[in-house]
């Protein structure tokens, strides 16, 4: 996944990409999110983080997105579906960039 801007409406998108495929076909889905500052993006279990400028994280249920995902190629470049966050984290500093780590610590 990757997060981007919509040049039609400003507002913020998450594209889904096959990492299988070289060519155009590896978008698999295209999914807006609201007006914002999208940058680095992270999966960890059942949950998606996509940082909002440098002060806040979104929080997405991945089956949400996914489902969304689908929509969007079932609809082709028509339509695409526009997703809420579960939850807003504000106030933190740093979120530009972000990653999941699956705490083993062995």
């Amino acid at each position: 996944m990757a997060t981007a801007y919509d040049t039609g409406t400003r507002d913020a998108i998450i594209v889904g990409l096959d990492p299988t495929r070289n060519d155009k076909s590896a978008t698999v889905g295209i999914v807006q999110i609201e007006a914002n500052h999208a940058g680095g993006i992270a999966l960890h279990g059942d949950w998606v983080y996509v940082s909002d400028g440098p002060h806040a994280i979104r929080t997405f249920k991945k089956s949400a997105l996914h489902k969304a995902m689908r929509e969007s190629q079932d609809s082709g470049a028509e339509e695409t579906p526009k997703i809420n966050p579960v939850r807003i984290t504000k106030d933190l500093y740093g979120t530009s960039f972000l990653t999941a780590d699956n705490g083993d610590r062995k």
